[in-house]
């Protein structure tokens, strides 16, 4: 990668922690993405991957769907409920 290309990338991230208050650690970061080992892509070669995300959203919104009907759970009951939830449906 070019410099040129770091060093706008750095810009927008120092205007982003500027911005938004979030500390930035510049070597997680940058690094990876300057020597081309960053992971980003991988996926796009994996046959077993979903082309879209379409079943994913379509089982958090029955999720949610079934959250709503009992909306006066508590927190720790509303985690219990998720839990079950998904016990049952990976049957």
């Amino acid at each position: 990668m070019s410099g040129m290309w770091i060093l706008s990338m750095k810009r927008a991230l120092i205007l982003r922690q500027v911005v938004t208050g979030i500390s930035i650690k510049w070597s997680g970061v940058l690094l990876p993405l300057s020597e081309g080992r960053s992971p980003m892509f991988h996926y796009l070669d994996n046959e077993k991957m979903p082309k879209s995300t379409n079943g994913l959203e379509s089982f958090f919104g029955h999720l949610k769907g079934h959250l709503n009907v009992h909306i006066g759970l508590s927190k720790g009951h509303r985690k219990d409920f998720v839990r079950w939830y998904l016990f049952f449906k990976n049957r």
